[in-house]
């Protein structure tokens, strides 16, 4: 084994260096175009399966979710034909069944009578019948319970099931058990009437008939004696069964030959065998041995009364039986020996063959007997006959694929997720598997080789070597792993690893085209692999190794549960909106006592302030606001570290939202007291139990991240507050800190908002709640029409405080400022504006909301912007709003504070100016106006990144140009204009995917405008503002990896409107050649493209300098000059470059 590393150490060096190298240097990951492609076609789907949302409904029921209510309706479901309790049920009816075949004839023949007495028999066979007459009125039952088989299909609907019954043993079960209940009722009956009719050794003798229900168990038995793969074990099984078939014939002959002996042991005409024997003085057993001695071996010549007929023709029908039972038997023994041996012929055949092809070939004899140890393996494993398809049915395939491989595909999290929610797609998936088979010492895979394929472990011992270094220390393991399920949803990875078997092995392997297929047969299933494709992939691109093994198992399993599909059908009881209780408070975070208690303040007097007036009674009445001292109707209550709203109603009798937490104290105390920057962290867990680094909500939603920005808005917003500049800047970087000019002016915007208590209260719960929006399980348990991070918070507010307890203690005036700023920024975005995203119609709604509320609820919603974009970093204060970031911020903010006193408009362009001021450009021309549009868009910060801009800019034809100035100058109040949303993403992809560039980009934009302009124009009743969703053209930037396929996608999208909004679908034209390699054909096809379109510019140009050098009769005079005209058309054209004036006039 040793050797064999060296050797593949040795022969891969070169390669795994360089891969190595660049899987270290952070090459970047990005989802395959197939799944993009795919993602586009599944839109519109809801998700699970019907059967997958009744299993969810099932289980929420048994965690009290907010579907047990259909946990009384639910009924049993049918019984799997072949499932364990139906195999069992049989294997109950065979032991019955074998019982009575056992017991009756010789209660028959010895005519035992069954009943309660001395006679252990007589009793036994009471029992053993009514426990019989019991199991088969039940299995009446059962049998209409269980699924059949319809043409190789599973039908599991009544109306089948009992359509099916009817046509088998339906009739047959009834009159058996109408036998049986009349047998009973003869036999317990005391009336002489029924006395007379008795006839119990009748019935009796019909429940033997049941003994046809065997077949059934027999093809089971056998059918899992092949399965085996085991000679011996179908050989002793088909002996065992005829062995046991003839001694059950053989047993009732014997009881049939005593009884006709007894029969006639009163006639006075014969002697019976049994009295010639003299057998009827002897006991019962003895009895039984000499009607077997007859029927085994009848004795020669038969000692039988020559006058008894019946006697003599029983023994020749015996005889004939007998003979006709043993042939058949030895017969069925023969065959199967006989398939045996041409199996084993036909092994023997293919090994013989291999041999004499190696002895030819003049093989080494080491390589020799290694070939033909693997032949025998193979020819133990599998079967030397391929199976004919064209016999069963497609569904009878699948499932013998499923029955196969699932027991290694379920190891998989999304595969069995898969099994649960899409079994038809699973069965395609276990048929797409391909086995190999290894011999010891190969090699499955070597790190530093490109990942092609998933690896699925079957049986066989491993080596797994762990690193790029061939030598590192071997780990064996065995079972089944899988490795590489990142080559599934994306190309480009190195294994990490290397994997060899140790012994003979076998594996499966699956690749991501043939996944696609199987998947793209339901649009449910599409939905659920693309979303978890998109997720896995972001979590490997931001791990450590970015293809390891490990994280690959790990991200898998925590994806998986965060799928929309996991979430319906196994539903988190901890994520359910009512089970969630969250710990007002702790003591010291650092505390690990289960001793250490904090005080909570019980307000006995229920109800809410109402205004800012009770609310100043309500602080008088409590005295001094300080947190220690004492309060007249406050009482102080000793409570666990842990204790819950939950945990403390029945202690303190009284409704949660009686338990204050005490953040408005902990802001009034704030004038009377210093803060301390390493305190407010833990001040505000204590105060703000949505903040809690343990028990927080955002914790138990698994957003630690969302936490952490919550409360970095909660600091900063106190800081600015309270004036305080270190906190503010405390996480901050020396060389970029705020300057203290910045900070004079967000001093004078608080001073304009001129905060309360109250406000500052309400936009701390809002700023600790705010994310919680955006949370797959809240979002998962809103009503459809709530599923907006805007609205879900606003739901929790109203019915699910146990969520966000903090919104309890918030006054009516409180809440009302959260709700209408919660409503402002569903409406306007801030970060839209501050990018050149959004328009100036947007301000125009902006301010109409405005106009419909108050001038109050506008100041709040600006406290609340100034919260929201300082936490967006996180840090223990603000570590986005410093010096670099802070001036767009400010810029922007103090724009809107005049919102009610200058046009929408203005403050747009103003916001802008402020930019071009910023970055030192020219704010005079349309094309300057663009241009700093642009550098928002583009995020300029500094002197290359305009220059990198402008050098895209002059790159494109003045009639390009011209476009983009149309529409980026559109204000959508006065004329039509396009909003494209995820344009900076689109930008940034552009600028990070040096085969697209900013000015490939400006030249697609132009191209999709001019698509959009032509399909608006056809569509009258369409807004001024008509949003352009841009989504997947950004991610579509990302990926593609030729230029002309780029140029030339928008020929291949397709738009989408919705409403009044556009969504840009990229379609599988586009998505399907993005890994296409930028050659010299496709350059050489885009210079053409250009050629023509210069060309045609041309022809244009001359056509129309030609109507113009020949003046008109009737419109000459109106005809401008034809110096002047040329002038105009090579400036729009291009013909020349631009005013270098205008080049001149920038400040760089």
């Amino acid at each position: 084994m040793r050797a064999a590393r060296k050797h593949a150490s040795a022969s891969s060096t070169g390669a795994v260096a360089s891969r190595s190298e660049a899987a270290d240097a952070g090459t970047q990951i990005r989802l395959h175009s197939r799944w993009m492609d795919m993602a586009t076609q599944s839109v519109a789907v809801e998700g699970p399966t019907t059967n997958t949302r009744q299993k969810a409904y099932a289980r929420l029921s048994m965690i009290g979710g907010r579907h047990s209510k259909l946990a009384n309706s639910e009924v049993i479901k049918p019984f799997h034909p072949y499932g364990a309790f139906r195999i069992c049920w049989d294997i109950s009816a065979m032991v019955l069944i074998v019982g009575d075949s056992i017991t009756l004839p010789p209660a028959l023949a010895w005519n035992v009578k069954m009943g309660i007495s001395d006679d252990v028999f007589g009793s036994f066979l009471w029992f053993s019948f009514w426990v019989s007459l019991a199991y088969w009125t039940a299995d009446l039952f059962v049998n209409m319970n269980t699924a059949t088989y319809h043409k190789g299909v599973l039908k599991t609907g009544y109306s089948t099931i009992l359509a099916s019954y009817m046509r088998g043993w339906l009739f047959f079960d009834v009159l058996l058990l109408a036998l049986d209940v009349g047998y009973g009722l003869s036999e317990t009956s005391l009336s002489a009437e029924l006395r007379l009719f008795r006839v119990s050794r009748i019935l009796r003798l019909l429940r033997l008939l049941r003994i046809l229900k065997l077949t059934r168990v027999n093809a089971i038995i056998e059918e899992t004696a092949a399965n085996s793969g085991h000679q011996s074990v179908t050989v002793i099984t088909g002996i065992t069964t005829t062995a046991i078939a003839m001694a059950f014939c053989a047993h009732l002959l014997t009881c049939m030959w005593y009884a006709i002996g007894r029969g006639l042991e009163e006639s006075q005409e014969v002697q019976s065998w049994t009295q010639l024997a003299e057998a009827d003085s002897v006991p019962e057993w003895v009895q039984y041995l000499h009607a077997m001695r007859w029927i085994i071996n009848a004795p020669a010549p038969p000692l039988l009364d020559a006058g008894s007929g019946l006697e003599r023709g029983a023994d020749i029908l015996v005889s004939i039986f007998c003979l006709a039972a043993m042939g058949m038997g030895i017969s069925k023994i023969s065959d199967t020996l006989a398939e045996l041996r041409a199996m084993n012929e036909a092994r023997d055949r293919r090994r013989r063959e291999v041999r004499q092809y190696l002895n030819q070939q003049h093989v080494p004899f080491e390589l020799v007997s290694r070939i033909m140890r693997f032949v025998e393996y193979r020819l133990e494993k599998f079967s030397s006959t391929s199976l004919d398809t064209s016999l069963i049915s497609p569904t009878l395939q699948l499932e013998l694929y499923v029955s196969q491989r699932s027991i290694h595909v379920l190891e998989l999290p999304i595969f069995k997720l898969l099994q649960e929610c899409y079994s038809d797609v699973f069965g395609s998936l276990c048929a797409a598997l391909e086995k190999h088979v290894y011999d010891k010492g190969e090699h499955i895979f070597i790190a530093g080789s490109w990942v092609s394929c998933l690896h699925i472990t079957a049986t066989g011992t491993y080596s797994y070597i762990e690193g790029f270094d061939a030598e590192g220390d071997a780990a064996e393991f065995t079972g089944t792993k899988w490795f590489g399920e990142l080559s599934l949803y994306a190309d480009g990875t190195l294994h990490q690893s290397t994997l060899s078997a140790q012994t003979f092995c076998e594996t499966f392997s699956l690749r991501g085209p043939d996944l696609a297929r199987c998947v793209a047969q339901s649009r449910g299933c599409t939905t659920m692999f693309c979303d978890y494709a998109k997720e896995f992939v972001s979590a490997m691109q931001t791990s450590k190794t970015k293809c390891g093994d490990e994280e690959q198992v790990h991200c898998a399993a925590t994806c998986c549960r965060k799928n929309q599909h996991y979430l319906e059908l196994y539903p988190d009881p901890k994520t359910q909106l009512k089970n969630i209780t969250i710990p007002l408070k702790r003591g010291d975070a650092t505390a690990t006592s289960s001793k250490s208690f904090s005080i909570l303040r019980f307000i006995r007097k229920p109800g809410r302030p109402t205004d800012a007036t009770a609310q100043a009674a309500q602080d008088q009445e409590l005295g001094n606001s300080t947190p220690g001292c004492a309060e007249s109707n406050v009482e102080h209550v000793e409570v666990h570290p842990d204790a819950s709203i939950t945990s403390l109603w029945p202690r303190l009798d009284v409704s949660a939202e009686h338990i204050n937490p005490g953040l408005d104290l902990y802001l009034k105390s704030l004038g009377v007291r210093a803060m301390e920057t390493y305190k407010l962290t833990q001040e505000l867990q204590l105060v703000i139990p949505e903040l809690h680094f343990e028990h927080s909500p955002h914790v138990v939603f698994e957003q630690p991240a969302e936490r952490e920005r919550a409360e970095s808005s909660c600091i900063s917003v106190l800081a600015l507050f309270k004036n305080r500049y270190d906190i503010f800047t405390h996480p901050q970087a020396p060389h970029q800190r705020l300057d203290e000019t910045q900070w004079l002016e967000l001093q004078s915007l608080l001073s304009w908002i001129d905060p309360d208590v109250e406000h500052m209260q309400a936009v701390m719960v809002l700023l600790a709640i705010r994310a919680l929006g955006k949370s797959k399980a809240v979002l998962q348990q809103m009503p459809r029409e709530m599923r907006r991070p805007e609205k879900a918070i606003l739901q929790l507010m109203a019915s699910e405080k146990n969520v966000v307890p903090s919104v309890w203690w918030l006054s009516e005036r409180g809440a009302k400022c959260i709700e209408n700023a919660l409503e402002i920024h569903e409406l306007f975005n801030l970060a839209q504006m501050l990018q050149g995203e959004n328009l100036p119609a947007n301000i125009v709604q902006l301010r109409r909301c405005i106009e419909e509320k108050s001038e109050e609820q506008f100041r709040f919603y600006i406290l609340f912007l100034l919260g929201f974009m300082s936490g967006i970093a996180a840090g223990t204060g603000s570590r986005f709003m410093n010096g670099k970031n802070a001036s767009a911020v400010i810029s922007g903010i103090r724009l809107l504070k005049r919102l009610m006193e200058c046009p929408p408009a203005a403050i747009y362009w103003g916001y802008l100016d402020e930019r071009a001021r910023k970055l030192n450009l020219n704010f005079s021309s349309a094309e300057d106006l663009v241009l700093v549009r642009l550098s928002c868009l583009a995020r300029v910060q500094d002197e290359k990144d305009y220059l990198q801009l402008r050098t895209s800019w002059d790159a494109l034809k003045a009639r390009e140009r011209m476009a983009l100035i149309d529409h980026f100058l559109a204000d959508g109040i006065q004329e039509q204009a396009f909003m494209l949303e995820f344009l900076p993403n689109c930008v940034a992809n552009a600028k990070a995917n040096h085969t697209v560039g900013f000015a490939g980009l400006l030249g697609v934009l132009v191209d999709l405008l001019s698509n959009l302009r032509s399909s608006i124009d056809s569509m009258p009743n369409m807004d001024k503002v008509i949003p352009v969703d841009l989504s997947e053209m950004a991610e579509f930037i990302a990926v593609v990896q030729n230029r002309f396929v780029f140029l030339t996608c928008v020929s291949r999208c397709q738009l989408q409107f919705v409403g009044q909004r556009v969504f840009l679908k990229m379609t599988g034209g586009n998505w399907g050649r993005t890994a296409d390699p930028d050659s010299d054909m496709t350059s050489l096809a885009y210079t053409l493209q250009d050629i023509l379109q210069k060309q045609e510019f041309l022809e244009a140009y001359l056509v129309r300098r030609d109507e113009q050098s020949s003046p008109s009769p009737f419109h000459s005079e109106m005809q401008p000059s034809v110096p002047a005209v040329d002038r105009d058309i090579e400036r729009m054209y291009g013909m020349y470059s631009a005013d270098p004036h205008i080049v001149r006039r920038e400040v760089f």
